[in-house]
């Protein structure tokens, strides 16, 4: 059932009450044992009591759909199989979901009741399968108090690894299958071993693995093995190192013992049906005096059954599925069609944990809503209608101006008004104007009432929702809120004869409390006027202007240093060129000073030889 607040009356109070006088626990306590036997209470408690045990058939119910899907489901599959069998390349999957999809329709027409069924066989699982952990758990308390290598049955006590270190170990008994069939995939296993024992030369020829099956599930049968499929059964491990034993040497056949190794047996895969088997095993080995499989999976059911017993956890869930339906409403189209439509209404939901969102507190005068009640209720002359609308905003420009000067009072946080922001006006500030100009009568006493000045629950139920508070956190604000009626002398509601808090009260609480209260505030509020934004955005931005102002002087420092640097270049490429050209002149000096050596050598020696 949606949990819709209607508009009434908050608690009043008349005065604060000091509660350290009382001791609440001993009159809580002594007023309990007299209400309890009071006949319209017992009543209402004995009616739980039957209501928690058709309730919690729930989850059984729930588990009954499942199962339902289950055997219709297998059905389809069967008759799927069959058809398959007879027509090569039949979609059978396709045929089978077909099939069981067409008899829920053609029973059910126009219901949803196929997701419903998927729904129960999940649940259905999860049921089965926490029944059967319950059981292995107590299975397992059992198996831990067995000794190691004891044999029950065709099973085995062992161990197995499952953390510690090297020095200290830790491990958990395991059941192991002493005897066990042989699986497909171990056939191929098998050969693969006769095939490494002849490349090892520990024997001469592998066997011929079809006529090697053969003989081994014919020992299976002469041993009174259950047969798998009609015409077939399979050999166990005891019938293949038989078999082996017959035909190689007890090396081979110990070679395979290691090959067909025992697998352990997950408990906690197992049904509730299996467990009870080798539970039953167990006790025929030893006395325990430990709960049986039986005990404990009829108490899990036990406490499934009652929501007396149900974990906070599980209400939770109940809780988020009672919540996505209260979102909506169920209602009958035109034509008949049951469906879940979203409320359309002005008043609040109340769904608990959820974040309310739109929904503000009517703290401030509507132009289009509040003025038109004023004027119906006191029938004011233009004058004296123009006067009380003037003072009004004046009020609250004044109030506005002594919050930004002195930091008393709440304010009258900036709005947007005919793309004007201005302080908007309150409702308390229609009110304290009022009596200034002289307006008495009878009608006066229900402008409160017309303007909504006082606090309603729906108002703690937004504030609740908009700051997340917890139960005792709730308490208290109610209390601070009484308080401060008191204490803001609220006058006297004169329909109720007490004292009720307003609007404005609940706003202070929230402040005082630290928390920020423009949140009840509508958004397109604006928390500052337009000049105490520009000054906000020239602080914030002043220090990017001063960063922007550095990075200009060093961009600037660095073009100096760039021009410096291709001045220096130029000139010594300038001085390069000169060096250069030095040095051809030196080259050619030194070539023509070569060249007329040795013109003078020549000339000396012909003069010699004269």
């Amino acid at each position: 059932m949606l949990a819709q607040i209607e508009q009434t009356q908050s608690p009043s109070v008349d005065c604060p009450v000091d509660n350290s006088q009382f001791d609440l626990n001993a009159l809580i306590n002594e007023k309990t044992q007299q209400l309890i036997t009071d006949k319209i209470i017992k009543e209402q408690l004995e009616t739980i009591s039957v209501l928690d045990e058709a309730f919690g058939q729930f989850f059984e119910n729930l588990v009954k759909y499942g199962e339902i899907k289950e055997k219709l489901q297998n059905k389809c599959d069967a008759i799927a199989d069959v058809k398959a069998r007879r027509e090569e390349n039949f979609p059978k999957d396709e045929y089978s979901k077909g099939l069981y999809k067409a008899i829920i329709q053609s029973t059910y027409p126009n219901s949803f009741i196929e997701e419903l069924l998927n729904e129960g066989f999940e649940a259905m699982t999860w049921y089965k399968s926490s029944l059967a952990y319950t059981g292995a758990e107590a299975v397992q308390s059992k198996l831990d108090l067995l000794e190691l290598g004891q044999k029950l049955g065709e099973y085995k006590v062992s161990q197995r690894l499952i953390s510690g270190t090297e020095e200290h170990p830790i491990y958990l008994k395991v059941l192991t299958l002493t005897n066990r069939q042989i699986s497909s995939s171990e056939w191929s296993e098998i050969e693969k071993q006769f095939e490494r024992l002849v490349i090892q030369r520990l024997i001469e020829t592998a066997p011929n693995l079809e006529k090697f099956q053969q003989e081994c599930r014919k020992l299976a049968s002469a041993n009174g093995r259950p047969r798998l499929i009609p015409g077939l059964v399979e050999a166990w491990t005891s019938d293949v190192l038989t078999v082996i034993s017959k035909h190689y040497s007890p090396d081979v056949v110990t070679t395979f013992e290691k090959t067909l190794k025992p697998g352990a047996v997950e408990l906690k895969s197992l049904t509730v049906d299996e467990l009870l088997e080798l539970e039953r095993l167990i006790d025929g080995a030893n006395t325990f005096e430990l709960p049986s499989v039986t005990t404990v999976v009829d108490e899990l059911q036990s406490k499934l059954r009652s929501p007396l017993n149900w974990p906070l956890s599980l209400i939770a869930l109940l809780g988020k599925f009672v919540e996505g339906i209260v979102k909506k409403r169920p209602r009958i189209t035109d034509k008949g069609a049951f469906n879940f439509t979203p409320w359309k209404s002005h008043k609040l939901k109340v769904i608990k944990g959820q974040k309310l969102r739109g929904e503000h507190l009517a703290l401030r005068v509507e132009e289009d809503k509040h003025w038109d009640k004023l004027q119906e209720r006191l029938n004011l002359s233009q004058e004296q209608f123009k006067e009380l609308h003037t003072r009004v905003w004046d009020l609250a420009q004044e109030k506005q101006d002594d919050f930004k000067n002195s930091r008393e009072g709440l304010g009258r946080p900036i709005g947007k008004i005919k793309g004007r922001f201005v302080p908007i006006p309150w409702l308390s500030d229609v009110l304290e104007v009022l009596p200034a100009l002289g307006i008495e009568g009878d009608a006066l006493a229900l402008v409160p009432y017309d303007l909504g000045v006082y606090v309603e629950e729906v108002d703690y139920q937004i504030v609740f929702s908009k700051y997340k508070l917890d139960y005792s956190a709730r308490t208290l604000l109610k209390s601070k809120v009484d308080e401060l009626a008191v204490a803001n002398d609220r006058p006297v509601d004169p329909i109720t004869g007490k004292v009720r808090a307003w609007k404005d009260d609940l706003y202070q609480a929230i402040v005082e409390f630290g928390k920020n209260a423009s949140k009840l505030l509508k958004k397109e509020v604006m928390r500052y006027s337009v000049e105490e934004v520009e000054k906000l955005v020239r602080h914030k931005t002043a220090q990017v202007e001063e960063m922007q102002q550095k990075l200009d002087v060093t961009e600037q420092r660095l073009t100096e240093e760039q021009t410096y640097r291709e001045q220096l270049q130029r000139q010594y490429d300038s001085l390069q060129e000169q060096m250069n050209r030095m040095q051809e002149m030196i080259d050619q000096l030194m070539s023509k000073t070569n060249v007329n050596g040795n013109d003078n050598g020549h000339q000396l020696g012909q003069l010699q030889k004269t």
